[in-house]
Formats: structure tokens, sequence, C-alpha cells
């Protein structure tokens, strides 16, 4: 679903650029990848190449380095108790999610698990990215919880 470049666009004007902005600039791209992708077919194509390079050279910019790896939750989970964290994880996915790989959320269940939290994971059947949940619940699941307490 997303265009090419995917979360960080070439025309600077996704949801995830504006994540990165800083006060300077609402939107701002974050991803060198992309950067050094463009470098690397400047012979085939030397206009698009000079227009987009030099904007996504951002593989120096330290405190942009500092504000992805804090938007990142896989830097922040662990097993240590001087790091605490949520002690019950659900995490539910459309299986028909068009905005983002399954793989995602699956990683970050399994992160959690690998760190000893227990996670209760589900793909939603025939579910968009918005609509992950069947009506109620995640109200049970709450229930559940405290009932347990």
């Amino acid at each position: 679903m997303k265009p090419c470049t995917s979360f960080d666009k070439l025309t600077c004007d996704s949801g995830e650029n504006e994540e990165f902005g800083t006060a300077a600039a609402d939107f701002a791209h974050f991803n060198p990848i992309i950067g050094q992708a463009i470098g690397a077919l400047r012979s085939a194509f030397p206009q698009e190449a000079a227009r987009y390079e030099a904007a996504f050279d951002v593989g120096g910019d330290r405190e942009l380095a500092q504000r992805i790896a804090l938007l990142n939750p896989l830097n922040f989970i662990s097993a240590h108790a001087e790091n605490p964290q949520a002690q019950h994880y659900r995490i539910r996915v459309g299986a028909s999610d068009a905005d983002t790989s399954l793989s995602v959320s699956m990683t970050l269940a399994v992160k959690l698990q690998n760190a000893g939290h227990p996670v209760d994971y589900a793909l939603m059947w025939d579910q968009p990215h918005s609509e992950a949940d069947y009506p109620g619940e995640v109200l049970e699941w709450i229930d559940s919880i405290c009932a347990g307490a």
C-alpha cells in the first residue's frame, strides 16, 4: 500500500516524516539507506539523484539517530528488574493488514516472550490494520487479568 521508499517518502510528507520532524522543520527524512540507494543509481538517473540524494543524507545526524532509537520499542524490552515493564501484553493484528508486514508485530511478540514477558498474540482473520480485535474481547482479557490478581 505504501509507495516506493515506504515510510520515508521522497516527497517527505508522510506521517512518519512528520514524526521525525524538528522544531526547525515539521517533516524530515530519516532513512539514510534510501540516500545510499539513490546514490548507487546516480549514473542511471542523474536528475533524480541530484534532487533526492542530499535530502536523504542523514546518516551522521546524532539527534535523529537518538529519536529513531527512542521510537523503537525493541530497544527497551528486557527482563531486568531495573527496567520495569508492563506485566501483560496483548497484541492483535489484522490478517488482511495492508499497512505493514505481519512480521513486525510477530517480532515484537517474540522479543517480549524471549525477555520472559507473557504475550497474548493473535492474528485476526480478515481484519484490516485498524480493526484488529473482535468487539468486547479486550475487555474480557482485562477482566481475566483482574480476576486473577
